[in-house]
């Protein structure tokens, strides 16, 4: 049986699909017994046009997913249980959109979801129904099609074997067109004849081959540009599309202000003359990013996304150049005599010093500035870099935008530590060198890790850039400030 009943106008929330799943309810053997019958005997009708309001009198949805037109926010369809179940779909196909709108730029989304669903569920046998050129043309409406190729792009996700997925012209019977439009059968023109590209879909469709999900490269990617940027609202905000925010709740308590005053983030600002690209590349790249992750497109995904990792990677040569300088820096003073001198409890200083200590202690002066300079150095390569237009942008609330980088664990102890040293008392110097240090150091294990997860999700030799994300990620090792190093101790 197939589940096809023709409603039209919308009326697919009230249609008899002559099935009764209620028997399922009856009991826990009744469905045992029954739901196979009812999930694998039948074939489901699913419909998936461009995201428009279809003046095309057509036929419901789907009697499993009748509701979603009436209550949108009932969760996507890809993750409905019982659609879930289905073990066999036809799926009709629009491309059409009206020429006087803009619906031939946005994606059939419903299609997106099918994929998404078929890709979990692996039903056995599903058909993908075209509809020819023409049909849904209305008169004196003008007509528009999207690149059909484009529009089955999405069932990239899916695996059958083989012999059970094919894609074909929807009949007229399938389509339930109206006895006007037959007069027109000429005229229409299929999508499908002569198209390699679906040959070739569909000879992927029923392999092995492995599937790259864009929603989960993507999440990876974010959480990597995430990881670069420290102020908690400027972190959540990265990879919101206009008009989506962050609850307050979402941060913590200090940045709640941020959204009490609804202070304006640098880095999300548009062009001026081109009010839909951000002035920021990372933005404008998670957005590109995002949106092609959304229609599966994983060729423009890796395209983007390479574009941001190429942009922060100059950054993380000098974050990696940095610790790689302090580290060197600790390792020669963790010995006896050094600043870190294990033995020693007392400052390194000459005015808190009796004589004599002042003169075996002098020299400690200049190791305790170097230690200074390479932590601020450390600490200024995490500033993000940014275009002059996003600069600007930082000037008009320069003061505001400082406060949220004064972390009492990173620029307030450098503040401190630099103005102790300037008055000789660096009595407090090594515990605030090391939790400064220390504060740095949690910043770029997080980039670190990050790092190495971004191509986890890519199963494709494809990468689309030459960034090596396992380089010094796996050497990078917590800092033990209660032993000497091993060369040092022997030498000692």
């Amino acid at each position: 049986m197939e589940d096809h009943t023709y409603g039209g106008n919308g009326q697919s929330k009230y249609i008899k699909y002559d099935l009764s799943p209620s028997l399922l309810r009856t009991c826990r053997q009744m469905y045992i017994e029954a739901a196979d019958v009812l999930y694998g005997c039948n074939t489901y009708y699913l419909y998936c046009f461009p995201d428009v309001l279809h003046e095309w009198d057509f036929n419901p949805p789907c009697s499993i997913l009748r509701h979603y037109g009436f209550y949108p926010k009932l969760p996507p369809f890809s993750e409905n249980k019982a659609a879930a179940k289905v073990r066999h779909w036809k799926i009709l196909v629009s491309s059409y959109s009206k020429e006087s709108s803009i619906s031939h730029q946005l994606p059939n989304r419903s299609l997106i979801e099918a994929s998404r669903l078929m890709h979990t569920s692996r039903p056995q046998s599903a058909k993908i129904l075209v509809i020819p050129q023409g049909v849904e043309a209305m008169p004196g409406l003008g007509q528009r099609y999207q690149n059909i190729n484009e529009v089955l792009r999405p069932l990239n996700l899916v695996r059958f074997s083989k012999g059970l997925f094919a894609i074909s012209d929807a009949s007229f019977d399938e389509i339930k067109i109206s006895v006007h439009n037959l007069r027109l059968v000429p005229q229409y023109v299929s999508q499908i004849e002569g198209n390699n590209s679906q040959d070739a879909l569909v000879k992927l469709i029923n392999s092995n081959a492995p599937v790259e999900i864009g929603s989960e490269m993507y999440s990876r990617m974010l959480s990597y540009c995430r990881s670069f940027e420290r102020y908690t609202p400027y972190r959540a905000e990265m990879g919101l599309r206009s008009g989506e925010s962050m609850r307050e709740d979402d941060v913590g308590s200090i940045e709640q202000r941020y959204y009490r005053l609804e202070l304006e983030n640098p880095f999300k600002q548009w062009f001026a003359h081109d009010p839909f690209h951000y002035l920021h590349p990372i933005e404008e790249a998670l957005d590109s990013a995002r949106n092609a992750s959304e229609l599966e497109d994983i060729v423009k995904f890796k395209e983007k996304r390479a574009e941001a990792l190429e942009y922060l990677e100059p950054q993380y040569q000098r974050i990696m150049t940095a610790s790689t300088n302090i580290r060197e820096y600790i390792h020669k003073q963790k010995r006896s005599g050094g600043v870190f001198d294990l033995n020693d409890g007392s400052c390194h200083c000459c005015h808190a010093c009796s004589h004599e200590e002042q003169k075996s202690r002098h020299l400690q002066i200049d190791p305790v500035g170097d230690g200074l300079v390479l932590l601020e150095q450390y600490a200024a390569s995490f500033v993000r870099d940014a275009p002059v237009e996003v600069l600007k942008e930082i000037k008009k609330q320069q003061r505001e935008f400082d406060s949220h980088y004064f972390h009492p664990e990173r620029k307030e102890l450098l503040a401190k530590m630099n103005k102790e040293f300037e008055f000789g008392d660096n009595e407090n110097y090594l515990e605030l060198f090391k939790r400064a240090f220390t504060n740095m150091e949690q910043q770029l294990l997080e980039i670190l890790d990050t790092r190495k997860e971004l191509f986890k999700s890519d199963l494709a030799n494809d990468k689309r850039c030459n960034i090596d994300s396992d380089h010094d990620c796996g050497s990078h090792s917590v800092v033990d400030w209660d032993t000497y190093d091993e060369v040092e101790a022997e030498e000692e």
